[in-house]
């Protein structure tokens, strides 16, 4: 599930996002997932928001 050619099919197949970064430029995950084009630039630049302040309470929103 974590090569290449497995991601790549899932992508093109079910639109499961790849975790490697060349599949969001690749011409036949683009042509079966348009939209893959404008998330590349989204999970490249992505910043995780710190969980250490909250604690356990993290994904609760309060």
């Amino acid at each position: 599930m974590t090569g290449e050619e497995e991601q790549k099919r899932r992508a093109i197949q079910a639109s499961y996002n790849p975790t490697i970064d060349a599949l969001y430029q690749d011409d036949e995950v683009l042509e079966a997932v348009p939209f893959f084009g404008t998330l590349y630039e989204t999970f490249v630049n992505a910043v995780a928001r710190p969980s250490a302040p909250t604690g356990d309470a993290y994904g609760r929103g309060e």
